[in-house]
């Protein structure tokens, strides 16, 4: 424990008072995150946390291993308020020893970006079910993420386009049979 002395010199009478001070002490939880999957990494957090008491200390959270997903993907703001609730005066985080899972390279000749998006929902339309939809689907796809992306005119107010687009989309959807129970009499 450290402290300091305050010293008043008041008529010829030199006064020292010695002020302790208290240093929070310093917890250091290390988190194994080995196989972990970035979504269960503030539960990880919470398991070690509630093992000890952290109340008025400063935590340093050490991570290792080897995850499934991105770094930014955990949230550490979430884990940084969970610890703050449980008292905690400091919350400091050393990440340098995670390692992310390496993803698959993704071979892919294509060179325009409209080639690379067809690429793409050719690659995933077993995957998209789009109910009693009139047209193909990597057609539907394609055509719909055209009226979507369309660039604003010169000129044009940004109400206009919104709802440029909005009406696109909306004409698009009838056409494919996907909006039978719309009350148009609700849109902007």
């Amino acid at each position: 424990m450290g402290g300091f002395y305050l010293v008043d010199y008041n008529n010829g009478i030199l006064n020292k008072s010695y002020i302790p001070i208290k240093v929070a002490p310093v917890v250091l939880l290390e988190i194994n995150l080995e196989g972990t999957h970035t979504i269960n990494v503030e539960e990880k957090v919470r398991l070690a946390a509630d093992k000890n008491d952290l109340k008025g200390s400063i935590v340093i959270l050490k991570f290792k291993g080897k995850i499934e997903g991105s770094l930014s993907d955990i949230n550490f703001k979430k884990i940084n308020l969970y610890l703050e609730n449980k008292g905690v005066l400091l919350v400091k985080r050393d990440t340098r020893e995670i390692k992310a899972k390496e993803f698959k390279e993704i071979k892919n000749s294509s060179l325009t970006k409209e080639k690379l998006e067809e690429d793409v929902i050719v690659r995933h339309k077993d995957q998209i079910k789009i109910k009693d939809c009139q047209t193909e689907t990597v057609s539907f796809v394609k055509t719909f993420m055209n009226i979507l992306s369309r660039e604003k005119k010169e000129g044009e107010k940004k109400d206009d386009y919104s709802k440029g687009i909005l009406s696109e989309s909306i004409e698009y959807l009838s056409k494919n049979n996907l909006l039978e129970d719309l009350d148009e009499t609700s849109l902007p």
